[in-house]
């Protein structure tokens, strides 16, 4: 039916091959379960026309970031809701994220993780109460970022620890 189409569960990890080129459709909700991962390796065109979202399959569901990795990958995505799941971008190819909303990451990552040699490019973009960093990268990676005309609200709200004990 039609309405499956807009409706997807990803319940295994897999792979898109350097050939391949991974699509979202408009209105699509794409929900992943717990510790999943999809690996890319080759492209993404993620431009519906007014919206979709990739977002955990429940409430006990964790996902694991989208990863980004390869050398001929790259894309584009673009009116697009990340709810409690990140991006790692370690590809050589540019990516081109626009106009979407990164909100409710908590889980040990930012919004957007960099450590790939190709150039991110990131605009018009929201990330809202995120656990940590909008945006980071490795402290021993480089990463070619434009980061413009984006909106940070209420990230790196980690909770730190303190002991009140006497030495």
């Amino acid at each position: 039916a039609a309405s499956d189409v807009y409706k997807r569960q990803v319940t295994a990890n897999f792979i898109i091959a350097e050939e391949d080129t991974l699509s979202i459709e408009d209105g699509e909700k794409i929900r992943i379960c717990h510790d999943i991962q999809i690996k890319i390796l080759g492209k993404v065109d993620f431009t519906p026309e007014n919206s979709a979202e990739i977002l955990p399959y429940d409430n006990n569901s964790v996902p694991a970031p989208l990863y980004f990795t390869g050398e001929v990958g790259g894309g584009e995505i673009r009116n697009v809701t990340f709810t409690a799941c990140p991006i790692r971008f370690f590809g050589s190819i540019p990516l081109t994220i626009e106009k979407c909303t990164f909100k409710g990451i908590t889980d040990s990552y930012a919004a957007i993780n960099l450590g790939g040699s190709g150039l991110m490019t990131v605009s018009e973009c929201d990330f809202l109460e995120n656990g940590y960093p909008a945006i980071m990268g490795g402290a021993n990676m480089t990463t070619p970022l434009l980061f413009k005309n984006n909106y940070i609200y209420k990230n790196s709200n980690c909770l730190l620890y303190t002991s009140d004990a006497a030495d």
